[in-house]
Parts: structure tokens; C-alpha cells; sequence
């Protein structure tokens, strides 16, 4: 029996498809890293990722071949991700990734090091193998959780808007984010 309820908590937690956190299960855990970095100062960081051109691959292959990718790319940012970062499938190709005691900068570099691993190397499928890039939207929480979600958001489509494949940084307190954007393969800020 108690594994039975092990295994219904793991389920109502995690997207079924790939084994992220769901939304629910990741604003939970969101909040409670903002009240652990209130309490003890230390940054706390959110990322939101996209997928690039994902829409093209679900409609020339079908979305169990987009399925594929999905579940490999979230096998990729895992391996490049700390014990304690976490990652939720936010809804389609979009995930939200939470870098607890990490600020702008320390952000920006795991966040350069995921995309570097999902592009680095085709995604196998039963399709054929397909280049994956993503695009990377960072900001640090300040007070407001939601804004922070929200310059990451912005951040993210100043990256889509500038060729994809990028990290953008949005500098300042969440509501009056300033964008830096980096070019593909540099090494973050």
C-alpha cells in the first residue's frame, strides 16, 4: 500500500510524457524556495526555455515524434542541471527551470551550458535524427515570483526575436527588466 501511495504523489508531481514537474507541483516548490531565499539572502533564479521552430516538427512528423524529442530534451537538461535545480514542463515545448542559490550571472551560465547540450548533438527519433536548439529567457526573483516568471517570459521572446538558439538575461528587479542578449556559443555573461 505504501508503495502504491509513493507512486500516486511521484504521478500527481510530474507531466506524464516526460517526467518534469507539473505546473502545480512547481509553483509549490517555487514558493517555498522564495521563502527559503528571503530567509537565508540568497538569490534564487528562474528560467523559462522554448523549444525553437517545435510547431514545424509536430506537423511534418507527428507529435509522437515531437513526443520523442520533448522527452530527450528534458533527459538532456537534467544531466546538466544541480541536484537541487528543478525543471516543470510549463505547457507544450515551454519549461520553466528553478536554479535555488543562483543569481543572475550563475544562472545564465547553467542556462548557456543546457542550451550547449540540447544543440550540440541531434536528437535521435523515429523520424531520424532532428537538430534541436532552444531558446533561454533568465531573471532573478525579487519579490514577486510571478514577475520574475514574467521578465524571464519577455527575456525569452527578445531571444526568439533576435534568431533563436540564445540565452537573453533580463537584467534589474523583475518589473523593469533590462535585456542583454548573448550570442549563440558564447559562454554566458
Amino acid at each position: 500500500m505504501r508503495a502504491r501511495a509513493v507512486l500516486e504523489k511521484r504521478l500527481s508531481a510530474e507531466d506524464p510524457l516526460t517526467g518534469a514537474l507539473n505546473r502545480r507541483a512547481f509553483l509549490e516548490l517555487a514558493a517555498y524556495e522564495v521563502r527559503r531565499s528571503r530567509r537565508s539572502g540568497k538569490p534564487l533564479s528562474v528560467v523559462m526555455a522554448d523549444v525553437d521552430h517545435f510547431k514545424p516538427v509536430n506537423d511534418t512528423h507527428g507529435h509522437f515524434v515531437g513526443d520523442e524529442v520533448l522527452v530527450e530534451l528534458v533527459r538532456r537538461l537534467r544531466a546538466t542541471l544541480r541536484e537541487v535545480d528543478a525543471i516543470c514542463r510549463w505547457g507544450g515545448e515551454e519549461f520553466v527551470l528553478l536554479f535555488p542559490d543562483a543569481g543572475g550571472d550563475s544562472a545564465a551560465r547553467v542556462a548557456e551550458r543546457a542550451r550547449m547540450a540540447v544543440a550540440r548533438t541531434p536528437v535521435a527519433t523515429s523520424a531520424g535524427e532532428m537538430s534541436v536548439t532552444l531558446t533561454l529567457g533568465v531573471a532573478v526573483v525579487g519579490d514577486d515570483f510571478e514577475a520574475a516568471v514574467d521578465a524571464a517570459d519577455r527575456a525569452l521572446y527578445q531571444g526568439k526575436r533576435a534568431g533563436r538558439d540564445r540565452v537573453v538575461v533580463a537584467n534589474g528587479s523583475p518589473d523593469r527588466a533590462r535585456l542583454r542578449s548573448d550570442e549563440p556559443g558564447s559562454s554566458g555573461p
